[in-house]
């Protein structure tokens, strides 16, 4: 599925005459996202607006997705991605038990990755790959979100870096709404944790995010486990520890006839934790400052860091193992 741009063709980059045009047409590059992101806010389902900090995770989440998806139509010509597309809920089969549901739907997106029961090692590239943005954004509360607009395409929100366990989780949360929630397509701001929503498609995230991580088969049958299996397991699949004993628990007792999920404390991010831009964000930034599109000032607009975190985060992508960055 691709949403065409509404962008105008790219110029030809010949000569200074035409690299001027295409400053000129792509003054939109820079334009201060702000003004959309604050008509997507309230789009937000779950989303306590006039809880101190929401609002302003959320703002810095749709900009960047904003001008990410510009960086996109520029060098690509639109915004291309592939969202899963289970037959089930194409039918809309889904409704009678959203955490069995969650199980299943995981196990048969396990099967269209080929997984088999290995670690989702490269997760986030996994989804990138789907043209999904992984965007990382600092919020008070744990969290994920979910956004899918013409003008951004789909994108996730994790509020800790998402190769940490916890931004793995988060990740495979939002994922789950992508899967499921189909029809329609609606943006999210989902708490976790112990501040998970009573909803069916909280509750289908959640199951969908747990069995997506940990392969059913990757456990001891029969029997609970010890402290230490926990965290092995944990290790292996590097997922949380309290999303292991919660799996276990799915594993041990798949009629749940325990009582209800026993929902796990998450601790914030490291204090001096600064979401970096992703990847393939910063590569197409560097590509549009390669080609004079914009200038200094441009960087910092789009990587909204001042000049000295810029030229930092332009040291560290020239030194980046396998960057597209341009020297």
């Amino acid at each position: 599925m691709t949403p065409r741009s509404r962008e105008p063709d790219v110029p030809e980059r010949g000569d200074a005459s035409a690299r001027g045009l295409i400053r000129e047409t792509y003054g939109f590059l820079i334009e201060d996202p702000l003004r959309a992101a604050r008509k997507i806010l309230p789009s937000y389902v779950g989303a306590d607006l006039g809880r101190p900090g929401i609002a302003s995770c959320l703002e810095a989440f749709t900009s960047r997705a904003i001008l990410f998806a510009r960086l996109e139509r520029l060098f690509q010509g639109d915004v291309v991605f592939e969202l899963p597309a289970h037959l089930s809920v194409l039918r809309g089969d889904l409704g009678a038990d959203p955490v069995l549901e969650g199980w299943s739907l995981a196990e048969e997106e396990r099967r269209l990755l080929e997984t088999g029961i290995s670690p989702l090692d490269d997760f986030a590239d996994i989804l990138d790959r789907k043209g999904i943005k992984v965007l990382p954004a600092r919020c008070p509360v744990a969290c994920a979100g979910v956004l899918f607009e013409e003008i951004t395409g789909p994108a996730i929100l994790v509020d800790r870096p998402p190769d940490s366990p916890e931004g793995r989780a988060a990740m495979a949360h939002a994922f789950g709404h992508f899967v499921a929630d189909v029809n329609p397509y609606r943006n999210r701001f989902c708490l976790l944790g112990s501040g998970l929503r009573d909803t069916p498609e909280e509750a289908r995230a959640e199951a969908f995010a747990r069995a997506l991580l940990l392969p059913a088969d990757a456990f001891p049958s029969g029997t609970d486990l010890e402290d230490d299996e926990v965290r092995d397991i944990a290790g292996i699949y590097e997922a949380p520890e309290g999303l292991v004993r919660q799996r276990s628990a799915d594993i041990l007792d798949p009629d749940r006839r325990w009582e209800g999920i026993v929902l796990r404390e998450i601790t914030g991010p490291e204090e001096d934790w600064d979401p970096p831009p992703p990847p393939r964000f910063l590569d197409l930034v560097l590509m549009a400052f390669s080609k004079g599109m914009i200038d200094g000032a441009g960087l910092q607009v789009l990587l909204g860091a001042d000049e000295n975190r810029v030229w930092a985060l332009l040291q560290w992508a020239e030194e980046r193992p396998g960057s597209d960055a341009p020297a």
